[in-house]
């Protein structure tokens, strides 16, 4: 997988033809009209919509289309060798942009009892899980899946985060969708996934390092990550406050959207070159933007956020799945111990300690499914572990499709809960 760097260095010295110029065109044009098409009568049936957008770019890529017509595919998504290096460039792109939308709608007041279920989320969707996980290795043979680079610690690693991980930006899209990204539970869950992540994060860095193919540095990771999320919750919204009140700031009299757009790229620079995931670059920078509530900065939100779930963040999410190769060294009954295994893991783990809280049956329940969506970063794990030869292809594919999956059922039990009238977070 290309970091930012190497597509931007790569970007820079294409100089395509007007053949060229129109095939890309065209290529943006199938992934749009697709994603949206689709994400559209997905959430007509009470289907989540991010997952219509990502079955939109499956059936444009090779599990569809080039299964079908590798001809049709090359012609529409391999023109010229440049194309891939630009669809990279949106994909990353619409993720960013995806983060920054969802950052400007995180509350970050919390009352006690809120940090405590918070906490408790971080333990029953992260250490529950691992514990499990590493069971689940001693009992289940993962030999056969392992990739040229992988080992027994690797490979275990991997298996724990699968389980563990939660997709920050599907289950912000499936909040933006539903209306809810502003309730409380929405709050709690970004708050805990947010956190979880960062430590599944560095578990893959730890990963990559066992298998001999990388040189990650897990506890310098572990302290630069601390330390920028520290400085950007509890300095970044005095730091911008005081540089918007700037006589001198020529950005923000010049456009409040370009301002908005700036403070985000170097946000995700900086990430970037601490080895820091953009994610957190991205939603932190919303978070502190989100704290700016003059007229101006919310007409300039408003704008960002429509034009980004317009155009960027559907291109992103059909990228997804124009990345998918289903057809692909399918194994399905490892996909479907490992799909029970995990998700039962999973919610129950989140289930059993809620209601040690106090919590009623269905908050309990709706928080297993929240944390048990693993999307985006699910994928993006996968694809890491895949790139450095940890897993091999049939395993690749088995992580692709439980993320999509349970991403598509958490999108939908909320959906359900929602049309039945109850309540997500019955304090």
């Amino acid at each position: 997988m290309l970091t930012i760097k190497e597509i931007v260095m790569d970007l820079a010295s294409i100089v395509l033809k007007e053949s060229e110029l129109e095939r890309l065109f065209l290529s943006i044009f199938s992934l749009l009209v697709s994603a949206h098409f689709f994400g559209y009568y997905f959430s007509k049936f009470s289907l989540p919509r991010v997952v219509g957008e990502i079955f939109g770019g499956i059936l444009l890529g090779p599990s569809f289309l080039g299964f079908f017509s590798q001809t049709y595919y090359d012609e529409l998504f391999n023109y010229f060798p440049e194309q891939g290096k630009i669809l990279a460039f949106l994909y990353w792109i619409g993720l960013v942009l995806l983060m920054l939308s969802a950052g400007f709608k995180i509350d970050r007041t919390s009352n006690a009892k809120d940090k405590k279920l918070i906490l408790n989320l971080i333990i029953s969707s992260t250490i529950l899980p691992i514990l499990g996980g590493i069971l689940y290795c001693k009992f289940y043979d993962f030999t056969p899946y392992k990739g040229k680079y992988g080992t027994d610690f690797s490979i275990s690693i991997i298996v724990c985060i699968s389980i563990a991980i939660t997709s920050i930006p599907i289950i912000s899209k499936i909040f933006i969708d539903l209306n809810i990204i502003h309730s409380r539970f929405a709050k709690i869950i970004l708050a805990a996934a947010t956190l979880h992540d960062l430590i599944l994060w560095t578990g893959l860095d730890a990963a990559i390092k066992s298998s001999n193919k990388g040189n990650a540095n897990t506890i310098l990771a572990a302290f630069t990550t601390i330390l920028f999320l520290s400085f950007s919750l509890f300095l970044g919204p005095w730091l911008s406050k005081h540089i918007v009140n700037l006589n001198g700031n020529s950005l923000l009299k010049s456009s409040s959207i370009a301002h908005i757009i700036i403070v985000c790229f170097f946000m995700v620079i900086i990430t970037n070159h601490f080895g820091i995931n953009i994610v957190f670059g991205a939603l932190m920078a919303g978070m502190i933007i989100g704290t700016l509530n003059n007229e101006s900065f919310r007409l300039a939100k408003d704008s960002v956020s429509d034009f980004s779930l317009a155009f960027f963040i559907p291109i992103y999410f059909a990228i997804i799945g124009l990345k998918i190769n289903l057809p692909l060294h399918f194994d399905f009954q490892l996909f479907l111990t490992f799909f029970l295994f995990s998700s039962f893991l999973e919610i129950g783990c989140v289930f059993m300690s809620l209601k040690l809280l106090k919590n009623n049956w269905l908050t309990s329940l709706n928080f297993g499914f929240a944390m048990n969506a693993r999307g985006g970063p699910g994928i993006v794990m996968a694809s890491i572990a895949y790139e450095f030869s940890i897993i091999n292809e049939a395993f690749f594919i088995v992580l692709i499709l439980v993320a999509i999956i349970t991403s598509l059922i958490s999108g939908a039990w909320f959906k359900f809960v929602l049309n039945h009238g109850w309540q997500l977070y019955e304090a």
